[in-house]
């Protein structure tokens, strides 16, 4: 083969190769506020830390926050379900941050500025999974918390996939790497928390069909 069929062939293969997306780009398909485990300095020897999890398209995207609470049942607050409503059903992304304006802060019109309000919109008009984190940060920052991006996992990567419910309480497992993950997350009654884990167990079924 001489030197431009071999040129030929490497262009023809890095064309047709599909270009890999950074995962912060990818769109988020699912939110959930949640609490895990630690122990260790950050929750002074044995706690629970606040974790927003963003479902992407092939991604579970860990939000970390220094939000710490030492109660046995911490409660997150409950951003699907619309409030003072007796009918169930999931709100739209571009919901959710309102919501979260409203449980996070006591008076979100009065402590919004025009750069969170743009970082919100944005999140809304393109919830790509660096938007919500971003518009995120500013709604956490507001209460003086702050929001790092702990890991990125893959969800064909997955292994062990358990969601559970418990009256209120929503709890998710996995194993990532060998290593077990537990997220806690609590809703206004159980038929909240029994949506939330049907529309989960849907993604890890359609995005991790072997596992």
């Amino acid at each position: 083969m001489n030197l431009m069929n071999q040129i030929f062939v490497l262009f023809l293969a890095l064309y047709i190769l599909p270009i890999s997306q950074d995962p912060m780009d990818e769109k988020v398909k699912f939110l959930i506020d949640s609490w895990k485990y630690n122990f260790g300095w950050e929750t002074l020897g044995g706690g629970y830390i606040r974790h927003i999890l963003l479902f992407t398209e092939n991604h579970i995207i860990d939000l970390k926050t220094n939000h710490v609470s030492h109660l046995p049942r911490p409660n997150a607050p409950t951003i699907f379900v619309e409030p003072s409503s007796d009918k169930l059903y999931l709100l739209p992304l571009n919901a959710i941050l309102n919501i979260l304006l409203e449980k996070i802060l006591e008076r979100p019109q009065k402590e919004m500025d025009d750069e969170m309000k743009s970082a919100i919109n944005i999140a809304s008009e393109n919830p790509t999974a660096e938007n919500y984190f971003k518009a995120l940060s500013f709604v956490l920052a507001r209460k003086n918390l702050k929001c790092e991006i702990k890991e990125i996992i893959p969800y064909s990567e997955i292994k062990e996939i358990e969601t559970k419910t418990k009256g209120n309480e929503l709890r998710i497992k996995f194993k990532y790497k060998n290593k077990k993950y537990e997220f806690i997350s609590n809703y206004d009654n159980p038929k909240s928390a029994e949506e939330i884990k049907i529309s989960l167990m849907e993604i890890f079924r359609t995005q991790n069909p072997s596992k």
